[in-house]
């Protein structure tokens, strides 16, 4: 978890490197264990929430 903001009215400029880096890093020994990653720059949450109702539908 990356802490956007530095209070209410700044961002923190460097949140978005340091989870960057946070994952790349955990990724390393990942791969040693015989994990496989992938880091995803974008994720598309409406395509997901579709799919996830056509393979589970609630009616």
């Amino acid at each position: 978890m990356a802490k956007l903001s530095i209070d209410e009215t700044r961002e923190n400029p460097w949140a978005r490197y340091d989870i960057g880096q946070a994952v790349a890093h955990l990724s390393i020994p990942a791969q040693h264990d015989g994990l496989h990653t992938h880091q995803m720059g974008r994720f598309d949450d409406a395509a997901r929430q579709r799919l996830a109702r056509s393979a589970w539908p609630t009616e």
